[in-house]
């Protein structure tokens, strides 16, 4: 990951504080970010919002490579950002992040994926399409 193409890289912990399976909320340059960690070294970014109701997407449960928003079970692609079943229609941010010596490294520019009423596609067909940049901004 290049820090020009992909924004600026945030240090947010060491891998080790960042248990398999779960998420955790982070802060990016005063944005609540939740991390989770698939693997090894598979770590993954999204915005801590759930798209429908609000609820911070670190503490719901992780299946795979999804995670159910703690409030009403709407289901999110952790690796994309993907809105994958209702109560949620709209996709969510989703972050680069790089492991380096040990370190999480989460990019201050973010990816949406295409919206579903944009694209034709159905609730939880993968989005194949180019993704636009966002930047995480203070407030």
């Amino acid at each position: 990951m290049s820090d020009r193409e992909d924004g600026r890289l945030v240090d947010v912990g060491a891998l080790e504080d960042f248990p398999l399976g779960r998420g955790k909320r982070v802060m990016v340059d005063g944005g609540p970010v939740a991390v989770f960690r698939l693997g090894p070294e598979q770590v993954y970014a999204l915005e801590d919002c759930c798209s429908h109701a609000m609820a911070p997407l670190h503490s719901g449960e992780v299946k795979g490579t999804a995670v159910a928003c703690p409030r009403h079970g709407a289901h999110f692609d952790i690796t994309t950002g993907e809105v994958l079943t209702l109560q949620a229609v709209a996709n969510v941010v989703s972050f680069p992040v790089d492991v380096r010596e040990g370190r999480v490294l989460v990019s201050t520019r973010g990816m949406l994926a295409e919206p579903l009423w944009a694209s034709g596609r159905r609730l939880g067909e993968r989005d194949t399409s180019d993704q636009p940049m966002l930047e995480l901004v203070e407030e």
